[in-house]
């Protein structure tokens, strides 16, 4: 792990803590590419920023009461890239739970997040925020 990979992610991603669209995007390149694994409803690529914003942060944190509370439970870092296995706990606000485990794989370009693949349970996701 290069120290600027480590210290990219350590002091944000080691503590339990609550995400929100405000608090987890503001420092994101607008560059950015994500994809979501699988054939859920929020599963593709988005590319960018806004785009992400736009078609994922929103509809799903919109859909949630208090955002997302993460722990982290392993972070793995190799040369341009760190994976993050985490566990994160919401109630939508129709009261129903979405508690479920992920992992992230970050690549890193010129010190910034530059693209982002996430593997989840995407039976969850579907069964919380529909097909």
């Amino acid at each position: 792990m290069s120290p600027r990979t480590s210290g990219s992610f350590r002091p944000s991603m080691t503590q339990p803590t609550v995400e929100t669209p405000r608090a987890s995007w503001v420092g994101w390149p607008r560059t950015v590419t994500w994809t979501n694994i699988g054939s859920a409803k929020y599963s593709g690529i988005y590319v960018g920023k806004n785009d992400l914003v736009a078609r994922l942060v929103k509809p799903v944190f919109g859909q949630l009461k208090a955002g997302i509370a993460a722990t982290v439970h392993n972070m793995i870092a190799e040369a341009d890239f760190v994976v993050v296995q985490l566990s994160g706990q919401s109630e939508t606000k129709a009261g129903r739970p979405y508690n479920n485990t992920y992992c992230h794989v970050f690549r890193i370009r010129d010190g910034k997040i530059g693209e982002v693949t996430k593997y989840f349970d995407t039976e969850l996701a579907t069964a919380v925020f529909g097909p």
